[in-house]
């Protein structure tokens, strides 16, 4: 199998799992509570990382890393265009609410306890979002 980025009807953009790879290397992962899987396998295996549902092979649809010790500033996160559940709550965030203009079947991002400013204007319109402190 070549270790060139894959590209498909699937992924638009970089592949899922360098995104998500760069998600943990930009939050302190070797920090985390949890990041069972994280970084094994190839390209299409995500799927199986602590906290990544997916909803095809390698098109990541949900991430759940509740109150897992998450420390930085998790712009990577806007890269998952596919996302449509993001809960990131109780983890110590930066300041910088990333960009989610890409995102645009996200409906349920929870935010909340992670000490983020305001929502940019170029979000989609999200269903359900928490920011509470």
């Amino acid at each position: 199998r070549s270790s060139a980025p894959v590209r498909g009807p699937l992924l638009d953009g970089p592949p899922a799992a360098l995104v998500l790879m760069q998600l943990f290397n930009e939050t302190g992962g070797p920090q985390w509570f949890q990041s069972d899987n994280w970084g094994s396998g190839t390209e299409f295996a995500p799927c199986d990382w602590f906290g990544v549902t997916c909803d095809a092979p390698a098109s990541v649809s949900g991430l759940d890393l509740t109150s897992n010790n998450l420390l930085g500033d998790p712009q990577a996160v806007s890269n998952l265009i596919n996302l449509t559940s993001l809960n990131m709550s109780g983890n110590a965030l930066g300041s910088a609410v990333p960009s989610f203009a890409d995102c645009d079947k996200l409906t349920f991002a929870n935010l909340s306890s992670c000490n983020f400013g305001t929502v940019p204007s170029d979000w989609p319109p999200i269903e359900t979002l928490d920011l509470s402190m």
